[in-house]
């Protein structure tokens, strides 16, 4: 039998050339893995029971256990505040899936420049301007404005996110999405579920399977000063109810008063409230304006200040849109009288922080809405609507004489104030229509008013003065 010659350089070719794919593989593995690991969203820290002692309560609230040990931010703040314009009021918008920066002092835009290839459908500024947050087609994410580059991807396309809403520092944001309430630090770059939603479920035929009983979604309201509270709201079914987190001791503490205003004193261990008795939500009737005053017993003081008394009935009165004076000694606040019945009547009261000197500075058969002090304290600034027109006043809180600043025709408005200043933004959009048409910026300081040459937007999400 005659066996063939072994040829040994082609052998070592052919071996030589196994190992060149192997070794392209292993480096094509490894690109692909890595490139998984930076498209993938954080993984939220699950939420574990923690035992809780139940406080006692007055009829008001109740507390309920905190989810899990959620970690603050340090006080050491790795952020500082970049401002993008020298002079003047500038905002932030959304306007066809874009988001825009507009300075007024030059009467220019510009287009921000994302990372997204999609249309732009939620989005907030941190107060400190460098970090951008906004949920396209594509997922959720927060953009580093000071370095140009995307600091994290929060989740991607398979859940909606709405409620963006950053603390005073900067450090956090609290947003929510088809899962559940969340809070993520941009110190440790990582995401808490604070509370899980129980949505409801559809079938082909648009019923809805199981107990609609049983749904449950959470929402960021309003940080405290010290970014340790976290004001919440919790929708039901039918009626909601409001949540108070102490994100350092972990506990949260549940109302079921209809609370639809809150102000923090800058001290952050008291805050103000204003209550109204919705029967559809089954809020009851202990309405009007109160202190509440979380203690270190684990329990929360709550004090009356107003309640109206007229008239008897308290789903016909309501109070609402509270606010602290700017030296924190003032309120103000909207009471509105016989509400749903023929001749409704609506008041501006102020009062001092402890309940004494009420005092009602004006009183319409129209609407009022929307009340901002001026800076130094000694004038509102308020919206006032009919049937054919809105109009944004200004009232003297010592001899309250009133003067209008604009009046357009009635229209889907608001009034926005600029960072505590004497700036004010006034958006107007025709009824039904789905974006803004115009926009007024009113220095309250001199009482002057501005209409800025904008083509439409949707959105106002961030404006400040520098």
């Amino acid at each position: 039998m005659t066996h063939g010659v072994i040829n040994m350089e082609k052998i070592q070719g052919i071996m030589k050339y196994r190992q060149k794919i192997c070794l392209a593989i292993v480096i094509i593995m490894l690109v692909l893995i890595l490139l998984g690991c930076t498209s993938q969203s954080p993984t939220p820290t699950p939420i574990a029971e923690s035992s809780t002692v139940k406080p006692t309560f007055t009829s008001t609230f109740e507390p309920s256990p905190f989810p899990s040990p959620y970690r603050l931010p340090t006080n050491d703040s790795l952020i500082t505040s970049t401002p993008f314009s020298k002079e003047g009021v500038y905002f932030y918008y959304i306007s066809e899936g874009e988001i825009y920066r507009y300075h007024t002092s030059t009467n220019t835009e510009e287009i921000i420049n994302l990372y997204s290839s999609s249309e732009i459908k939620n989005a907030s500024i941190s107060p400190n301007q460098r970090w951008l947050a906004y949920s396209d087609e594509n997922g959720f994410f927060i953009d580093d404005m000071l370095n140009l580059y995307r600091s994290v991807t929060i989740s991607n396309a398979s859940s909606s996110t709405y409620g963006l809403l950053f603390d005073n520092s900067s450090n956090q944001i609290a947003f929510s999405d088809d899962e559940g309430l969340k809070i993520y630090n941009l110190q440790s770059k990582s995401s808490s579920i604070i509370f899980y939603n129980k949505n409801i479920i559809q079938n082909e035929f648009g019923e809805y399977i199981g107990d609609v009983s049983d749904f449950e979604q959470y929402s960021a309201g309003i940080w405290s000063p010290d970014s340790r509270w976290l004001w919440v709201y919790k929708s039901l079914w039918e009626g909601s109810s409001r949540l108070l987190i102490d994100l350092r001791s972990n506990k949260t503490y549940q109302f079921y008063s209809c609370n639809n205003s809150i102000d923090w004193l800058s001290s952050s261990n008291r805050f103000y409230t204003s209550v109204s008795a919705y029967g559809y939500e089954g809020c009851g009737n202990d309405d009007g304006i109160f202190l509440e005053q979380p203690s270190s017993k684990g329990t929360i003081d709550e004090t009356s200040l107003f309640k109206a008394s007229s008239p008897d009935d308290p789903y016909n009165r309501e109070s609402e849109e509270l606010r602290l004076s700017p030296d924190e000694k003032r309120l103000c606040f909207v009471q509105g009288s016989n509400i749903y019945l023929k001749n409704p009547t609506y008041s501006i009261m102020l009062m001092d922080t402890d309940g004494k000197n009420l005092t009602k500075i004006i009183t319409s058969s129209e609407q009022i809405f929307s009340p901002f002090w001026s800076s130094d304290g000694t004038k509102i600034i308020f919206q006032q609507n009919n049937d054919k027109e809105s109009s944004i006043k200004i009232v003297n809180t010592s001899n309250k004489n009133i003067t209008t600043l604009i009046s357009v025709p009635s229209h889907n408005n608001f009034l926005t104030q600029i960072e505590n200043s004497n700036w004010f933004l006034f958006g107007t959009k025709i009824k039904y229509a789905n974006r803004f048409d115009a926009l007024y910026l009113i220095n309250l300081k001199d009482g002057s008013i501005e209409k800025i040459p904008l083509n439409g937007y949707r959105k106002i999400i961030g404006a400040f003065e520098n």
